[in-house]
């Protein structure tokens, strides 16, 4: 049991790969956030005031950088993420929603499914919860 042996695992791999999955992932849903929330008219001014764009721009840089192959190599020596939770694409049927938390059986990624992965824990975007927060505020004049 050797630090170069670990390092050269198959199963060290794996963790770095769904790592550099998820934070795909996580950054494709950043940058989708921010898209919605800047294209809505409604919000220009608080989209200006926040600095919306210049986030916009830097959440497309941050994808960029952990969608590239040399990504992987970066995380090398830290710890990835457990393969274990879901990393891989699910259906709606294969999600169990209770409460807040979400279950879901255990999924192989693919390379094909990279893309797509997470789409079924989708939270909903900056843009929805901003306006569910206004309505949710609002008093009647009366």
């Amino acid at each position: 049991f050797t630090r170069e042996n670990l390092l050269d695992s198959d199963w060290y791999r794996e963790r770095l790969e769904v790592k550099q999955h998820r934070d795909i992932a996580l950054w494709t849903r950043h940058v989708a956030s921010l898209r919605s929330f800047l294209e809505d008219g409604k919000y220009a001014d608080e989209a200006a005031r926040l600095g919306i764009a210049q986030r916009l721009q830097s959440a497309e840089q941050t994808l960029a950088q952990v969608s590239q192959p040399g990504y992987l190599a970066s995380l090398v020596g830290t710890l990835g993420a457990d393969p274990l939770g879901p990393a891989g694409k699910a259906s709606a049927k294969d999600v169990l929603n209770w409460g807040k938390a979400r279950l879901a059986p255990a999924l192989n990624a693919t390379s094909e499914q990279a893309d797509d992965s997470l789409h079924a824990y989708r939270e909903p975007t900056l843009l929805q919860r901003f306006a569910s927060r206004f309505r949710r505020t609002r008093v009647n004049p009366h």
